[in-house]
């Protein structure tokens, strides 16, 4: 149960860190068109 759990936080972190990446591309391109 707890082995469960743990694997959810897992991904739920590494898609969260996914999405930061892609956030900072983002931005960096902003920043190169602005």
């Amino acid at each position: 149960m707890i082995e469960l759990l743990n694997r959810g936080y897992g991904d739920t972190l590494n898609i969260s860190k996914k999405e930061e990446e892609r956030d900072r591309r983002r931005e960096a391109k902003e920043a190169e068109a602005a």
